[in-house]
């Protein structure tokens, strides 16, 4: 059995039943488990496979805990209250930062105008020509909802001088088309390779 309380956790009873050999009950003991979260892409489907593992269950007799131990079961949720649901699958869907989604951000005309955003706005340094460096630095940021970039960071660096020109054109880019999850305008994380080539 479980339930949902208001901090969105399940409270789940699992129980223990002992019979002979004939198929007799002879004694059972229920055993719980609390504070286990709902993953944000839970679907009404609910299949919930963070239980297919091992969990600590507490048996309380007398109102005092008697004992700990661990089973290892799996079962899905029959019932579950769709607003509810509905509201943590939502608020996953906000919250969370995506790598991989249904379509995923891009640059407003595509890969071809990247490209042209990042020949016409890269300043190449000056100390770096002087001493003949270049490569590709990797710059990793989040696309969020209304298409802004935020949280720039080199990922792979080259050079500082050529790191610094790669954030600045990276923060200094347009607005993307955001990516999209189940319909949803999402956070997705992005990596970007910036050439410097002499």
């Amino acid at each position: 059995m479980y339930s949902v309380s208001n901090g969105g956790f399940f409270n789940v009873r699992f129980r223990l039943c002992y019979f002979d050999m004939s198929g007799t009950l002879l004694d059972y003991k229920d055993y719980y488990k609390t504070d286990i979260d709902i993953a944000p892409s839970m679907t009404k489907q609910v299949d919930i496979p963070a239980f297919e593992a091992r969990r600590n269950y507490s048996y309380y007799k007398s109102n005092s805990l008697y004992e700990d131990r661990r089973f290892n079961i799996s079962f899905k949720l029959l019932g579950y209250n769709e607003s509810y649901i509905d509201q943590k699958t939502e608020k996953g869907l906000n919250d969370s930062i995506y790598e991989d989604v249904e379509q995923m951000p891009s640059f407003p005309g595509g890969q071809w105008a990247l490209m042209q955003y990042l020949a016409n706005n890269i300043k190449y340094p000056v100390v770096a020509q002087e001493n003949g460096i270049e490569g590709h630095v990797v710059v990793s940021f989040v696309v969020e909802r209304d298409g802004s970039i935020t949280d720039v960071q080199v990922v792979r660096s080259v050079d500082p001088s050529l790191d610094r020109e790669a954030l600045r054109v990276v923060r200094s880019m347009p607005k993307w088309i955001p990516g999209k999850q189940k319909g949803q305008a999402v956070r997705v994380k992005y990596n970007m390779p910036v050439s410097f080539r002499l």
